[in-house]
């Protein structure tokens, strides 16, 4: 008696009780999914590769502002090995804000005299004065025509 086999190879279907007789361990692996079941997530194929889990649902969350100066974020990573979604808190200092968090609660400083600065920036030097800002000093007043950095 014929042992019935049956696999996928680049989704033409192939079986010896058809008459087509191929080596399946010379054909593409496809990994699981909701269209094609073939070789299960977390498996490996005849030719030695391996199908990964996918981990639905584990995605990264934006950047959101956490306290005064801070954001955070969850970072998602898939584990194509286990399947677990590990996750992990990251923290950055606000736009206007400068420094280095750990923690989201130390690390960062306002820029001076009201500056402003993209989020996540790590140096004083990012800081700066926008166009068109005024101020005043011993001098008199005064308009900034371009963007002011500190250095």
């Amino acid at each position: 008696m014929k042992k019935l086999t049956t696999c996928i190879a680049l989704a033409a279907i192939c079986s010896p009780a058809l008459g087509i007789v191929t080596n399946p361990d010379l054909l593409a692996c496809l990994c699981d999914d909701a269209l094609t079941p073939s070789v299960p997530q977390g498996s490996y194929c005849p030719d030695g590769t391996y199908c990964p889990y996918k981990c639905p649902g584990c995605t990264n969350i934006n950047w959101t502002s956490s306290s005064t100066g801070y954001e955070s974020r969850i970072r998602a990573t898939c584990d194509i090995y286990s399947g677990n979604c590990n996750k992990t808190t990251e923290y950055r200092c606000a736009a206007g804000y400068y420094g280095n968090t750990l923690n989201g609660n130390s690390g960062c400083s306002a820029c001076p005299r009201g500056g402003t600065s993209p989020a996540g920036s790590k140096s004083i030097t990012s800081c700066y004065l926008p166009n068109g800002t005024s101020g005043t000093d011993s001098t008199g007043s005064y308009v900034y025509t371009s963007d002011c950095y500190y250095n």
